[in-house]
């Protein structure tokens, strides 16, 4: 057991060992993420978020829903287990601002082709014509042609939210135009 006087003495010294070890590493959007498995990928995101606000936890957790997401369409019914090791398997010893900057393209590429096939939709509709006297067909196709413009406009307002703030993010974080990350296999070539 220790004594009063050791006890005094030991804990600043102790205090600063842990301030050592866990605040003078790389900065949390430097440090490669671990993700050898989805549990050690966890623990690692979850330890990074720690040093960070709601916000950026938030922003990293999309991120890598979005990684999800392009894995998912890449691989189709591979199932969670196959979905986590392809995520572990391409951010694995990436720093946590590849990763971030990896999703913010995947979301913007996916964005962009939601709006190609909502502008086909829409130049589809545009070219649709009611039979004379229909009014009841011809309000829906009006409403229709609104409700697609209507969602153009909020996929283009994602667009331009994503691509503003993917250009703030490489710039606070020294990226370039494109992150480190490895890639994600193209679509086409699947």
């Amino acid at each position: 057991m220790l004594s009063r006087r050791a006890f005094h003495f030991l804990t600043p010294a102790l205090l600063l060992a842990a301030l050592v070890a866990g605040g003078c590493g790389k900065p949390p959007y430097d440090t490669p993420v671990k993700a050898e498995s989805v549990e050690q990928l966890n623990v690692s995101i979850s330890f990074l978020a720690r040093q960070l606000g709601a916000a950026e936890t938030q922003e990293i957790h999309a991120c890598l829903d979005e990684i999800r997401l392009s894995l998912m369409q890449l691989q189709g019914a591979g199932g969670p287990a196959a979905i986590n090791r392809a995520l572990c398997q391409n951010v694995n010893g990436l720093p946590l601002k590849s990763i971030v900057a990896l999703g913010y393209e995947l979301r913007i590429d996916r964005l962009e082709q939601e709006k190609a096939a909502l502008v086909e939709d829409l130049a589809y509709k545009e070219k649709l014509r009611t039979s004379p006297g229909d009014t009841a067909s011809a309000t829906t196709l009006a409403n229709l042609k609104i409700v697609g413009r209507e969602q153009l406009e909020k996929i283009n307002d994602r667009i331009e939210q994503s691509k503003k703030r993917l250009e703030a993010f490489r710039q606070q974080h020294n990226l370039g135009g494109h992150p480190a990350a490895k890639p994600i296999p193209d679509k086409s070539n699947a």
